[in-house]
């Protein structure tokens, strides 16, 4: 998952960056890509406070817990 700030009309550098970690790391798997609205227009007109939230469907890379 990355934040990017500001814009949408530049959130494609963000989901370019996020797509090559993903691929430099072969940790991708089959599965939507979602977005949240951390702050956006119907929270201020400020286009550079808008966050938006981009998540990529990864394998789980955590340690295995031991019960």
């Amino acid at each position: 998952m990355t934040t990017h700030i500001g814009s949408h009309a530049d959130v494609d550098l963000s989901y370019r960056a996020l797509a090559t970690y993903v691929a430099e790391h072969a940790i991708g798997v089959a599965g939507s890509i979602r977005e949240y609205y951390l702050v956006d227009h119907f929270d201020t007109h400020n286009e550079t406070e808008w966050r938006t939230q981009i998540g990529w469907p990864i394998f789980d890379t955590a340690p295995p817990t031991r019960n």
